[in-house]
């Protein structure tokens, strides 16, 4: 029996969200001043096909329940990954900020990647894992909290993806 030591957890701190666009083009262009990314992982809906002749669990006397019926599901269609970023604005100044921007005009499909930190726990000496996917932008990348009281502005988006994430293990 293995003896559990310490927590191999990643913490967010190095972490680089980028972006190319046009999608193809394989140059990357880092999304500045990111604060955060959360990820809705893809999903399958159900459709039920419970009926009459679907199988049951029978009753007892203790449940004082008769042949209750085994509800059927299957797997009918997959909802698709979505993944919310907010970062700091920049007023242009920012290269992948722009190209978010260009694409969401454009109505462009991008790819994008997520490189993790390189994990030392993990024997990684060079690179952190990565996770590349393609995606359209639901919402325009424009400023979404201005105010007078000293705080930085940000903005937040969210991108459709419709493609498969693609892991790529560190080293």
């Amino acid at each position: 029996m293995s003896s559990y030591n310490t927590s191999s957890a990643l913490y967010a701190a190095g972490t680089v969200f980028s972006v190319a666009y046009p999608t193809g083009s394989n140059t990357y262009v880092t999304i500045g001043e990111v604060k955060s990314c959360a990820v809705t992982a893809a999903k399958y809906d159900t459709e039920d096909v419970t009926n009459l002749s679907s199988p049951y669990m029978a009753g007892s006397a203790t449940t004082k329940s008769n042949n209750i019926v085994r509800k059927e599901l299957h797997l009918s269609s997959l909802s698709p990954a979505s993944v919310k970023i907010e970062a700091l604005y920049t007023s242009g100044s920012d290269a992948g900020q722009k190209a978010l921007q260009n694409a969401f005009g454009n109505a462009a499909t991008c790819d994008f990647k997520i490189a993790l930190p390189v994990n030392y726990e993990q024997s990684q000496a060079n690179v952190g894992d990565t996770f590349t996917f393609s995606g359209f932008l639901l919402s325009q990348p424009v400023p979404t909290s201005i105010a007078s009281d000293g705080k930085a502005m940000s903005f937040e988006t969210e991108i459709q993806v419709n493609s498969d994430f693609t892991v790529t293990a560190g080293a």
